[in-house]
């Protein structure tokens, strides 16, 4: 048996504004808000004790590969999610090479992925239906997971929720949704309402006001601070900024190039500075577009844009199921002795901060 553990945890703090099927243009949904969708979700995904294979709802894209649901608990009408998100893998397996050799001597080696087996790593996430609030907790993974989660709840809502309707009629295949789950028992013979149309959106709860000052002191800006990863090297989109690091960073020893801390003197342009900022909030806050600034007459002091974001930075006894597989229920027990720290982040108006998500 695992014992518990005492993990150092971020949580990042997300709206749900919209959630549900709704009617036009009607701020509340007319059915499925989150407190219901997740309610719904619980039991075709966890009570209904389908194998978790079948428990996708959108098929992979470019961004990324399929998610599941493992786990979904409850507590006083708060839940707690956990997806399984699958990784790329060939049939040979996941593979892998030491990252401390030159390319002349490098061998790649392979994990076996045995036949049914999902290679992958969790995603938490928490939900305050009540205030149509979701955090994401980062605990080991360096992913936050937002866009699968943004996915996978879409899909649920667009393809697999009880309001979902999708039979044949005189030999002709409708679908749509209905005013009513579908019937436990019995002939579904439930009416398509065509008026009601499927929407979710997440959105990063920001620090009030903090995007907005870094764009207006654009001109104050006199060095870029960047965080350069092995893994990001090659998938970072902010590609201008990087090339002029790269001889910096490639002059490196092979055992320190895990990470670098670079700065670079910059004159940004308020596009410049709004290009970094759309960046970083349409790839999900991830690691690889997060950005420091430094402002003139403060040369030791950074600004993140990771900094923007409302989080939490909290320590958890968490108790575990296996390696890497948290407890649910007990966790989300945990995660309630928190609330107070919500309220607090929601008031909070400054957010300077030097802390960075990692």
């Amino acid at each position: 048996m695992i014992q518990p553990t005492k993990k150092h945890c971020e949580l990042f703090v997300y709206d749900v504004p919209r959630c549900g099927l709704y009617i036009g243009r009607q701020e509340t949904p007319k059915h499925l808000s989150i407190g219901q969708l997740l309610k719904d979700l619980k039991k075709w995904a966890i009570d209904s004790q389908k194998p978790i294979v079948e428990t996708s709802t959108y098929s992979k894209n470019h961004r990324f590969e399929e998610s599941y649901c493992l786990d979904l608990v409850s507590s006083n009408g708060q839940y707690l999610l956990a997806l399984w998100n699958k990784v790329p893998h060939s049939k040979s397996g996941i593979g892998m090479i030491n990252g401390a050799k030159a390319a002349s001597s490098v061998t790649v080696s392979h994990t076996k992925v045995s036949n049914g087996d999902i290679p992958g790593f969790p995603t938490f996430f928490w939900f305050f239906p009540s205030s149509n609030k979701m955090i994401a907790i980062k605990i080991d993974h360096p992913a936050l997971g937002i866009s699968q989660v943004r996915e996978y709840l879409k899909g649920y809502l667009q393809n697999f929720c009880s309001y979902r309707v999708k039979r044949t009629i005189d030999g002709e295949e409708v679908e749509g949704f209905a005013d009513f789950p579908k019937p436990k028992k019995g002939k579904d013979e439930r009416l398509i309402n065509i008026k009601l149309h499927p929407h979710i959106r997440i959105a990063s709860k920001s620090v009030p006001g903090k995007q907005d000052e870094f764009l207006a002191r654009y001109h104050e800006v006199n060095k870029l601070v960047k965080d350069i990863y092995v893994f990001n090297n090659l998938s970072d989109s902010n590609s201008s900024w990087l090339e002029k690091i790269s001889s910096i960073f490639n002059d490196l020893p092979a055992t320190k190039k895990k990470r670098a801390r670079v700065q670079m003197p910059v004159s940004l342009s308020q596009a410049d500075m709004q290009d970094l900022i759309d960046q970083y909030n349409d790839s999900d806050h991830s690691i690889e577009n997060d950005v420091g600034f430094i402002f003139k007459g403060k040369a030791t002091h950074i600004e993140w844009l990771s900094g923007s974001q409302q989080k939490i930075q909290e320590t958890l006894e968490i108790e575990w199921v296996a390696e890497g597989q948290p407890n649910l229920k007990k966790m989300l027990g945990k995660l309630r002795q928190l609330e107070y720290l919500l309220k607090t982040t929601e008031q909070r108006n400054d957010g300077e901060s030097d802390d960075k998500a990692v």
